[in-house]
Formats: structure tokens, sequence, C-alpha cells
């Protein structure tokens, strides 16, 4: 007989399934970033996983500093130390012209949106682990926010 995952003592065989018998569904699974990733034919996703080549520049370059300047007010205790951690990533990164006018777009509507999160009293996670194998996805997915109970990606 098979005990149960959970260890919890009950038998895999009293519940109706074997593992060895049904095993999983999918030799890989996705992850969240595959499925909403910036390529509408999933080149990227195809590079990544098959030919494990990372592209970045142009458009990615600019998501990627566009992802890190949202997250920032969520991340900093407070508004200061935002602006700073702001400041420091356009130095570290090397933005210029049109990435630092749209950076900085970006980082001000998410410094109001923290900001009214916080006076609210919603909850807000940045990037939390999040089971994602029932939904078919991999074990665990990072959306970019969790809101309340609410993924944000």
């Amino acid at each position: 007989m098979i005990r149960s995952s959970a260890g919890d003592g009950v038998y895999a065989e009293l519940r109706g399934w074997k593992w060895d018998v049904v095993g999983p569904r999918y030799a890989a699974r996705p992850t969240l970033s595959d499925v909403t990733g910036v390529c509408p034919v999933g080149r990227d996703t195809y590079l990544r996983r098959v030919l494990n080549t990372r592209v970045n520049g142009g458009l990615l370059r600019l998501g990627a500093l566009v992802h890190e300047a949202f997250l920032l007010p969520f991340k900093a205790h407070r508004v200061g130390d935002a602006y700073r951690m702001f400041n420091y990533l356009l130095k570290r990164v090397g933005a210029r012209g049109n990435e630092i006018r749209v950076m900085n777009a970006v980082f001000e509507k998410a410094v109001e949106f923290s900001a009214a999160a916080r006076v609210d009293g919603i909850p807000v996670a940045v990037e939390p682990n999040v089971p994602g194998g029932p939904v078919g996805l991999s074990d665990y997915v990072r959306p970019d926010l969790l809101v309340g109970i609410m993924p944000v990606a």
C-alpha cells in the first residue's frame, strides 16, 4: 500500500488513486511568464525553453525596467525610500531618454497605487509564491503582486 504524500496516514488506494498509475499529466508545465509573455507567437518562450537562449534588448529591456520600476514603491517601507531606490535603479541600469520617461511615469503611478493601498489597509504582497499546479502551471508561480487575494501579473 502507498501512503499519501501528505504523510497523514491515509492510504492512496482508499482515496481511489495511485501516483504510480496516474502520475502527472504533463511532462513540462509552463510558468506564468510563458503564458503571459510579450511575444504573441511565443518566440521568447521557445528561445528560453528550447534553445536555452535569453534575448535582452529593445522592448524586452524596457519591459524589464518598467517591471522593476513599478514594483519599487510596493517593496519600500516609506515613500522616500522608494524614490531613493528608483534613482539608484536609473543609475545602475544606465537608463536614458525614453527609458527614463517611461520608467518615471510608471513609477509615479505605482507610488499612487502603493500609497492608496496602504491608506485603505489593503494587503499587498510583492512577487509571492502561489501554487500554480492546480491550474496546470508550474508548481509555484510568482505574480508581480498579490493584492488581497487577487494576483496581478
